[in-house]
């Protein structure tokens, strides 16, 4: 089986300006692929980070996180810092989403290369997730984009047949985007790493997440995790809670649930 065309060709030092030809079939068609530079740039857009035009000719990149990931914004940073040649200056931000205040940070820097960019990530200046963009992004990407928007459930559940409670793992990909994104991310993950994955509505926000069940988890993790750095590994914990802490888990639940079914008690009386 051949190797992925877009690692083929970065390894041999082929820039996004030049056309390569196809290394199957004898048909010969063209196709254009990242730098190392231009990868790991639109890496860092997929998630928490934006591109803003500023004039015709001027970009700038900006990204955001909450105060626990400032380790990764500096690492971040630096690097797009050593591109454009500019301070990784880092600074406070704060914002409100649903009437919740968060307390972050933000890096923002400005490059002409910039530009290439903004015209491949975003249509009609919206962020856009299409095949033809996420064609041209490997595992790097995928471990960007899960360091930002990714997230490990592990459901505790007490089955009746069973002695002891059980750990089911399931992974979502916050897209937030349109169905027709958020299935191009599908297509791309099974392209990128042959795993499974759904797609799930989120009604708040009239958009959809990307679902992951257990055993495509452990294999994006097998994956991505020499892309992400030892800030972020705990995105993507795999291991299992112990039967003593389950227990505990399940504890909590019922408590909770008798406290929800005692306020609709109350209600009813009221």
């Amino acid at each position: 089986m051949l190797e992925p065309l877009y690692h083929l060709l970065r390894c041999r030092g082929i820039s996004s300006q030049a056309k390569a030809k196809s290394l199957e079939g004898s048909t010969t068609t063209f196709v254009m692929v990242l730098d190392q530079e231009e990868h790991f740039l639109l890496s860092c857009l997929l998630g928490d980070g934006w591109l803003s035009r500023q004039s015709s000719n001027n970009f700038v990149i900006g990204i955001c996180h909450t105060a626990s990931q400032l380790p990764w914004l500096k690492y971040k940073a630096e690097r797009i810092a050593s591109i454009t040649g500019s301070k990784a200056s880092i600074r406070p931000r704060e914002w409100v989403t649903k009437g919740v205040v968060y307390h972050g940070y933000e890096y923002i820097a400005g490059c002409s290369k910039f530009k290439h960019l903004y015209s491949m990530l975003y249509k009609n200046n919206t962020k856009t997730f299409s095949k033809s963009l996420l064609k041209l992004l490997g595992p790097e990407a995928a471990a960007f984009f899960w360091c930002d928007d990714g997230c490990v459930h592990k459901r505790v559940r007490d089955k009746a047949n069973r002695p002891n409670p059980t750990v089911e793992l399931q992974g979502c990909l916050a897209l937030y985007e349109p169905l027709d994104q958020a299935k191009n991310v599908s297509e791309w993950l099974f392209d990128l790493f042959n795993i499974k994955t759904w797609q799930v509505y989120h009604s708040p926000s009239d958009s959809y997440q990307v679902r992951l069940g257990g055993t495509a988890l452990r294999t994006l993790k097998q994956h991505i995790d020499p892309y992400i750095p030892d800030c972020m590994s705990w995105k993507l914990d795999l291991s299992l809670p112990t039967q003593a802490e389950r227990a505990l888990i399940l504890k909590e639940r019922a408590i909770r649930r008798q406290e929800c079914a005692a306020t609709l008690v109350v209600d009813d009386i009221v």
